[in-house]
């Protein structure tokens, strides 16, 4: 399915008027009309969080239609304590993170089930 596909489908099933999307987008009705009757791979970029938006649906979502996976609350606690480092304090976390991950594709075992971070 094209992004055109997935935006025509959002706006069936929401009841939602081409012409409020356009308005939105600040784009002619014909421009969005065009769209729909060559149905290209992709739109110009600057419309997509608008469109986005409107559909209540990430940006992700919209263009590839798969929504995002969510980081589990784990991972979005490292995700904010790696962003309060300094520069050298990234380089060590990224230089064990490397480390612990070559040392795990050696042994065989890439999966990360049972392995929690809990400081």
């Amino acid at each position: 399915m094209t992004i055109i596909e997935r935006i025509t489908a959002e706006l069936n099933r929401r009841g939602v008027k081409q012409k409020t999307l356009c308005e939105a987008c600040g784009i002619s009705p014909s421009t969005f009309s065009t769209w729909v009757k060559i149905n290209p791979p992709g739109i110009p970029s600057e419309y997509v969080p608008t469109i986005a938006g409107m559909f209540d649906m990430s940006c992700d979502e919209l263009l590839t239609g798969q929504e995002s996976a969510a980081l589990t609350e784990d991972e979005s606690r490292l995700v904010n304590m790696f962003r309060d480092l300094g520069w050298e304090g990234k380089q060590v976390v990224l230089a064990v993170a490397i480390q612990e991950h070559r040392s795990l594709d050696n042994a065989g075992n890439t999966s990360n089930v049972g392995n929690t971070f809990n400081p």
